[in-house]
């Protein structure tokens, strides 16, 4: 089925299936996700007759579909196929499923009896993604032009799986199990903009450990770990379940707090300050103590948007620190643009 014509897309699943970091091979898989999908026509089906310019179409539309919209892929590959086969053919497009089911997306029944009924697996990398199973009357080269155009389809699959799981693994953090920045960023930002549609409030909470860096200087950089890892859990405890709480960056982490005004985010950071108290992190004979300072901010009283918030957010954190560090302040001036 001329599938050594996908060494390359081989090549890449076992990359990005853990040869290498999954955060390393993310912009890889990004970069060829944007020119391995609009691939040229096989020669299979480059010869000079008179659907040859058709299925080459077919080819690019599917690209360009796939590329525009991922969620388009087996609509697309329908559509590809019943703009490129002779009248009377029928074709299923089976894609494959977690749990290993194949289910029928898209179907288009045979117009006449005289044909054959051909599966084409979809593979790339020795993984099944799928199966096009089509009813052909005509000549073999209908039946290669099939599975050129499978062997796209599988590819942009393939493709998309692994940057789906790329962008999953982006939203959490690996050390602490949190989610990330990035999902901090996504989140906030949506619902500042929904407490900007109803009216609500929505606050953000900055919180940083206390001489961090003289934690990582003095102890290593694993005991510094091992903080973080004991700070993650105890914000955990200290959380309701309407709160996102994320590692922000460093020894800082990051909170949203939606239906929230500001006084409402102090006793809570105040609640994170008092249980940190309690944390010590053993590290051989000895005990490290953690404490916590806060920054406090809302929409709409600090900011205007996401990005305004979270800088009051972090004035107030600063305020907190040259005030003797392990304490909470809250944002005082409110900011005029987002």
């Amino acid at each position: 089925m001329g599938h050594d014509r996908w060494a390359g897309a081989g090549g890449l699943a076992v990359m990005a299936a853990g040869a290498l970091p999954l955060q390393k091979a993310a912009e890889d898989v990004l970069r060829r996700l944007r020119h391995a999908v609009p691939l040229a026509p096989d020669p299979l089906i480059a010869r000079e007759d008179r659907r040859a310019e058709a299925r080459a179409q077919a080819i690019a539309r599917l690209a360009a579909r796939v590329a525009a919209s991922r969620e388009d892929l087996w609509p697309s590959l329908g559509d590809a196929l019943r703009a490129a086969l002779p009248a009377g053919s029928g074709y299923i497009v089976l894609s494959r499923q977690p749990s290993g089911a194949l289910d029928a997306v898209v179907e288009v029944a045979p117009e006449s009896l005289g044909g054959t009924w051909h599966d084409i697996p979809m593979e790339v990398g020795g993984r099944n993604v799928g199966v096009v199973q089509v009813f052909l009357g005509g000549p073999e080269e209908d039946l290669a032009f099939c599975r050129v155009l499978a062997d796209h389809a599988a590819l942009a699959a393939e493709l998309d799986r692994y940057v789906r799981r790329v962008e999953s693994e982006a939203m959490s953090d690996g050390l602490t199990g949190l989610l990330s920045r990035r999902f901090f960023e996504r989140f906030g930002a949506q619902e500042v903009a929904r407490a900007k549609r109803t009216g609500q409030l929505c606050s953000v909470v900055l919180v940083d450990l206390d001489r961090f860096a003289e934690i990582n200087d003095g102890w290593g950089r694993s005991a510094g770990d091992a903080c973080l890892e004991a700070a993650a859990a105890c914000l955990r405890t200290s959380m309701r379940a309407s709160d996102v709480l994320t590692r922000y960056e460093g020894d800082r982490f990051g909170l949203v707090l939606p239906g929230t005004d500001v006084a409402g985010a102090m006793v809570l950071a105040e609640r994170i300050r008092s249980a940190m108290d309690q944390v010590r992190v053993p590290w051989g004979t000895w005990e490290i103590r953690l404490t916590c300072s806060a920054g406090c901010a809302a929409y709409p009283h600090h900011g205007a948007g996401l990005n305004a918030v979270v800088e009051e957010a972090t004035h107030a954190l600063v305020a907190a620190k040259e005030a003797g560090r392990h304490c909470v302040r809250g944002a005082e001036v409110a900011a005029e643009s987002a």
